[in-house]
């Protein structure tokens, strides 16, 4: 039996409607090829303009260093406040310059000169460092040959690297005999930037500096090197405002090790990693001192889009024409597409409502079970699976949840609640423990919703659990912190206020307070601080704001009591916080018996100074030969003027 198609019992209006769709399928084709020929053309003329621009921002980046180095060349040795000023011009006009840094060669027997020599320049702390295995910064171990970072600009930010020796690394050990055996400046690999922006990677580049008056063979012709710590983003982003919207650069070290080949950009989002529907890219390789870099340009998200409005215009008309011949054939198939339709439509849509139930069933917020009316477990989240150590397998059609999962002493509460199910009246909320297969138990508030069929019968219960352990355990703590400082508040032998540091309303006072004031609590509680203290106002908001800012908390002050006498008291004030408020306790002493008696001692010593001062024989004070005091009557017999045998020997 002959299953092919009956071609030549087709209509004529059949063959010409395939003869339009042939045509504009043709000229739809030829007219997408060429739009995408027309947009690949202008990515590479934007493309080979940036690469070029990166080029020429390499070569000035460079220069900076190249130019400090012929520096070096012809003036020789050069102190630190003229590398300060040769570095800060460049800085300023280096854009992807993070640091400047001179690092000499230096033999063991220079070690200790060059270190008295940094610190004599403001760096007391200056020695030869390096990097232990646990990461921290040591005195660098004897060496024959150190090179360490001994001028660094600017300074703040790159405080740790001053005195490194890059010698005690060997990558940065390999890179510097690189370039003193080449003569060439020689770069590194990628290192990630610690100051400036984080989202960047950096690359080193040493300079050799040579003593200019030594032979080739001499080892000791090496000065040093200018290193230079350059920022890979800013190299890239420089001069590229606009380019930079149509044209995006992925740069990598081909000689890097696997993992540190990834130049730039530092992170990569997975929209940035994928492939463009359009594939234009260029390659080009570009050498960075004794490194090479390879480049990789591609257009941005929505960048050198293909217009297709020619070639769309004729599939759109080539289309309208085919439809005007197929109108017969779309009259008879109505029918069936729309209940084709109709049909996709609603399993989408029921798709879309059972992966919602499911996401947010199965979401992590907390435990989700499904119970019939037997008690049995219908349904089991992912969350509860993580917390009970079951999986959904080991408790399905599970009789009694409450037998597995709950302390013994909770069941029988549990299961009177479960009753309440069938009749509707279950509790909305509640709180209870679930313990784990391994025995963690844990505080969970449950929240329940019952399901019903169309007579109203329940028939499932669904309940979400949220862990509430640390909550519980917290609001715990905080009551017993609150309780332990009202007792200590309120027990409390000396007075004590809470003052509103604000306002200087008296928030509260306790027991003491009331009885050394004179006021009831009520009462002294609706004073302000500035009815006691006898300061200006003015001044005791100002003593207040000092308490506040915990600049000062010891205070002398007069306080006027209830019975209007004035009291000299010392008072300790410190802020704390009290609900969400910061308020000021104020402890108080009263001194007032303490300062009278010091008085009456000034007044006596005083007194018995004059005495002594105005007797008609001489009086001395002595102690180890020393004369430390003399009245006006021993100075006139030795012919000395007030005070001038203060300090002098008996001799």
């Amino acid at each position: 039996m002959s299953t092919r198609f009956p071609w030549k019992k087709l209509p004529l209006w059949w063959w010409g409607f395939i003869m339009v769709i042939a045509a504009t399928v043709l000229a739809f084709l030829s007219l997408r090829h060429y739009e995408e020929r027309r947009a690949e053309a202008d990515f590479q003329t934007a493309a080979v303009e940036r690469l070029d621009r990166l080029e020429s921002s390499i070569e000035l980046t460079l220069d900076q260093l190249i130019a400090l180095g012929a520096y070096y060349d012809s003036a020789g040795e050069i102190d630190r406040t003229r590398f300060y000023r040769l570095a800060q011009p460049l800085l300023h006009q280096g854009f992807a310059v993070q640091a400047l840094e001179w690092i000499p060669r230096v033999t063991d027997a220079e070690r200790e000169r060059l270190t008295q020599s940094a610190r004599h320049d403001g760096y007391p702390g200056f020695d030869f460092t390096e990097r232990t295995e646990q990461g921290v910064m040591a005195p660098a171990k004897r060496r024959p040959i150190y090179y360490p970072v001994y001028f660094v600009e600017p300074y703040r930010g790159n405080e740790k690297a001053l005195g490194f020796d890059l010698a005690s690394l060997p990558s940065r050990r390999s890179a510097l005999e690189q370039a003193a055996a080449s003569g060439q400046i020689t770069a590194t690999g990628r290192i990630t930037l610690v100051q400036g922006n984080s989202d960047q990677y950096g690359f080193l580049v040493f300079r050799p500096v040579y003593h200019p008056d030594t032979s080739l063979e001499n080892p000791a012709r090496l000065a040093g090197f200018v290193l230079a710590v350059f920022k890979i983003g800013d190299i890239v982003e420089h001069g590229s405002e606009n380019s930079r919207s149509r044209i995006r650069l992925f740069l990598s070290d081909e000689a890097a090790d696997p993992g540190k080949q990834v130049l730039y950009p530092r992170q990569q989002t997975p929209e940035m990693a994928a492939p463009l529907p359009t594939g234009f890219t260029l390659n080009r390789h570009i050498k960075v001192a004794s490194r090479s870099w390879h480049v990789t340009a591609t257009p941005q998200p929505g960048a050198f889009a293909v217009h297709r409005q020619t070639s769309m215009s004729v599939l759109a008309l080539g289309l309208l024409i085919a439809m005007l011949w197929a109108a017969y054939l779309r009259q008879v198939s109505r029918q069936r597409s729309v209940i084709e339709r109709t049909v996709e439509e609603r399993t989408l849509e029921l798709n879309r409502e059972r992966n919602f139930s499911d996401a947010i069933f199965n979401s992590e917020g907390g435990i989700t079970l499904v119970i019939d009316r037997a008690g049995e477990i219908v349904r089991f989240n992912h969350a509860a699976e993580v917390f009970t150590g079951y999986s959904f397998e080991e408790v399905r059609n599970q009789p009694f949840f409450w037998q597995r999962f709950l302390p013994p002493e909770q069941r029988a509460g549990v299961h009177q609640i479960f009753e309440h199910f069938h009749d509707g009246s279950l509790p909305r909320r509640y709180e209870n423990h679930w313990v784990s297969r391994s025995g963690e138990q844990r505080l969970f508030d449950w929240t329940n919703t019952i399901i019903v069929d169309r007579r109203g019968t329940p028939q499932f219960l669904v309940t979400i659990g949220l862990d509430i352990t640390e909550r519980n355990q917290a609001e715990e703590n905080l009551r017993a912190s609150e309780l332990r400082f009202r007792q200590l508040f309120e027990r409390n032998n000396a007075p004590m206020l809470l003052v509103d540091p604000e306002d200087g309303n008296i928030v509260d006072a306790n027991a003491s307070a009331c009885t050394f004031y004179g006021w009831p609590h009520d009462e002294i509680c609706s004073l302000h601080i500035e009815d006691i203290n006898q300061l200006p106002p003015d001044e005791v908001r100002a003593e207040r704001l000092q308490a506040l800012q915990e600049k000062r908390n010891y205070f002398i002050f007069t306080h006027r009591l209830a019975d209007g006498q004035v009291r000299t008291v010392e008072v300790h004030s410190t802020p704390i916080r009290v609900g969400d408020k910061d308020v000021l306790i104020s402890i108080i002493h009263d001194i007032s018996e303490r300062t009278r008696a010091e008085a009456q001692v000034r007044q006596l010593l005083n007194e018995q100074g004059v005495m002594l001062d105005n007797a008609l024989v001489g009086i001395v004070k002595v102690r180890d030969r020393t004369i430390l005091w003399a009245n006006r009557a021993f100075e006139t017999m030795l012919g000395y003027g007030s005070d001038e045998l203060n300090g002098l020997p008996t001799r």
